[in-house]
């Protein structure tokens, strides 16, 4: 009965060992599946290389485990002291990824904010820049002399007046130019372009 009872302690503890085994290599796997994943959210090269390098410790671990016979206490121990330590570097690369994330998030929104205010700067400066363009030209136009009573008589060398063309050398022309406030003052040059009843300018 001794005999049957101690075999029976021995295979429930044997199996208690396989058991508490399992569950290591589960967790071992949990953390390495996780630094797997952070393959896909980090964009940070620099952090992204220790990320690598902590999962082929984790599975250098792993692998010391599963050649580890599920008996040899002292070395179950030694390994969940490793997972302990694992868990700590990983808690810490995930308060530095959170963080890093964190920052990034801010500064998409800045980025979006400022993106915006530029284009509503730029929208600004092109309604500016055209109304510009229409006041310069109203002005232009507003700035336009107007010649009113024009004459027109020909005259000989000796600026007499003469009623018939042949004996003329040149053409007078008389006008008053109209008060304008929005022209500037100064000299001005006119030009007169005299045109023939067919429509024809006279040179």
């Amino acid at each position: 009965i001794y005999i049957v009872s101690k075999n029976r302690q021995i295979n429930t503890m044997e199996q208690q060992f396989t058991v508490d085994k399992q569950e290591l290599e589960d967790e071992y796997e949990a953390i390495s599946m996780q630094y797997e994943g952070f393959k896909f959210s980090v964009q940070n090269d620099s952090l992204l290389y220790k990320l690598e390098n902590e999962q082929a410790k984790v599975q250098r671990l792993q692998e010391q485990l599963r050649m580890t016979d599920a008996a040899n206490k002292a070395e179950i121990k030694r390994l969940k002291d490793e997972l302990a330590t694992l868990r700590k570097v990983l808690k810490s690369y995930v308060q530095q990824i959170d963080s890093l994330h964190r920052l990034n998030t801010e500064l998409q929104a800045k980025n979006e904010q400022i993106t915006k205010q530029y284009q509503q700067t730029s929208r600004t400066l092109n309604q500016v820049s055209q109304e510009k363009e229409q006041l310069s030209e109203k002005v232009t136009l507003a700035s336009k002399l107007d010649a009113t009573g024009v004459s027109v008589k020909a005259v000989n060398d000796r600026g007499r007046e003469q009623k018939r063309l042949s004996r003329s050398s040149q053409f007078v022309v008389s006008f008053l130019i109209t008060k304008n406030f929005t022209a500037e003052p100064g000299e001005r040059i006119i030009y007169v372009r005299i045109m023939s009843p067919d429509g024809g300018v006279l040179t």
